[in-house]
């Protein structure tokens, strides 16, 4: 395997720089000329644009859906494509400039951690962690023939995806969900005796003192404690707290708070500890309650819970129906949450989440498992097949794992 500095196969330009120099060309909304989305690193994640770009603009920081972008402080080391906008300063645009790289196996290269751990080490070179222009060209990569870059392009291409896909479905299927629960349990539209909407049907609805609000005849008014157990997460000491290598007999997974709820459905902890208080377990609800509050994950497996988070186990067959009533109180939460220095929700604030309530509809929306359950099947997918992409990329890159002719 051949190495080479990726500078001399590709050029760089930088993002647009926001300041007083080029804020006449920024918009908040989408109208005239302002047309082009401001390419920012957490709305190409969430793919969701906010601020718009003149098309006075230097054309040196517009990108095309085919053009890579990487990323270059802050998160140093995100590789998009697909987009069409203005990208921000702190990204590159990474134009290919030699035809012994195929671009998709470029953008393969860019993507791997043989490449990103290069650049997080050049990065921390600064005094903040910055990947300039010298650092990135510098970073070195392998020269394989073209017949084998476009091998290795497609291997990745087809693992990415069938990851893709599994998002997207995964996307729909949250939508659903949030969707027929709304119209079950906050417009009370579920199905009646012959089987049509409830409220709009002529359901009768008598109003409730409690929640100031009308609620359909016979519901109750419950506590989320009525229909979750809660467990709320303890500190192990300091020094027990060890990193993702540690094997020992008696490590296990321990989730900080919200930093391991943001990365999909399922919880994504990084840490281990050998000094376990407090525990969730496959299928209990984990939510963030310290600090950054209101992120929220599905525990699959038993893991330690840190004082940044608590966990929610639904009573009998309530999956779907516990996490999404609990992520409704999630803008609450964060009203009456207390601590003047760190937000915190304690026991005392579950007092706020009182709900209608009636057991045979509950039970009835319980069908609606299948729902969640496939979302979790898709995502633990998608952890197989991004751990077997990230192990074989590397191997086919060094030659330790070749192509039959």
């Amino acid at each position: 395997m051949k190495l080479e500095e990726v500078g001399l196969f590709v050029s760089l330009n930088q993002g647009l720089a926001i300041n007083k120099t080029t804020e006449h060309l920024i918009s908040n909304k989408k109208q005239d000329k302002f047309v082009l989305p401001l390419l920012r690193i957490a709305d190409m994640l969430e793919n969701k644009f906010t601020k718009f770009i003149s098309t006075d603009v230097n054309k040196n920081v517009v990108v095309s859906p085919e053009d890579i972008i990487y990323t270059r402080t802050g998160q140093i080391g995100l590789v998009f494509k697909g987009f069409c906008g203005v990208v921000h300063n702190n990204s590159f645009i990474v134009k290919l400039n030699s035809k012994k790289i195929d671009k998709d196996y470029l953008f393969t290269v860019l993507n791997s951690t043989f490449f990103k751990n290069q650049a997080l080490i050049k990065a921390k070179n600064s005094v903040q962690s910055d990947l300039t222009h010298s650092m990135f060209k510098s970073i070195k990569i392998p020269i394989l023939t073209l017949n084998e870059q476009k091998l290795i392009a497609k291997i990745y291409n087809i693992l990415t995806k069938k990851i893709n896909n599994n998002n997207q479905i995964n996307s729909q299927l949250e939508e659903l969900a949030k969707t027929i629960y709304d119209y079950w349990f906050l417009q009370f539209e579920f199905p009646n005796e012959q089987g049509k909407p409830y409220k709009s049907s002529g359901g009768k609805m008598v109003y409730n003192e409690q929640l100031k609000r009308e609620i359909p005849e016979g519901w109750e008014v419950v506590n989320i404690r009525d229909i979750c157990s809660v467990t709320w997460g303890q500190c192990p000491d300091g020094e027990n707290i060890l990193s993702s290598n540690y094997n020992g007999n008696d490590a296990i997974l321990y989730c900080s708070g919200a930093g391991d709820m943001r990365n999909g459905l399922l919880v994504d902890c990084q840490a281990k500890t050998n000094a376990s208080r407090r525990y969730a377990h496959k299928n209990d609800i984990l939510m963030s309650v310290a600090g950054s509050i209101g992120a929220m994950a599905i525990c699959n497996n038993k893991i330690s819970l840190g004082r940044a988070a608590a966990a929610f186990t639904p009573k009998e067959n309530r999956l779907l129906y516990s996490y999404l009533t609990i992520s409704k109180f999630i803008s609450r939460m964060k009203d009456v949450s207390s601590g003047s220095i760190q937000k915190v929700v304690n026991d005392s604030h579950l007092n706020e989440m009182n709900i209608p309530y009636c057991k045979e509809i509950v039970n009835k929306f319980a069908i609606f498992n299948i729902l969640i359950n496939m979302e979790i099947k898709n995502e633990e997918q998608n952890k197989e097949l991004s751990s077997l992409r990230d192990f074989l990329l590397p191997l086919l890159m060094n030659g330790q794992v070749t192509f039959k002719e």
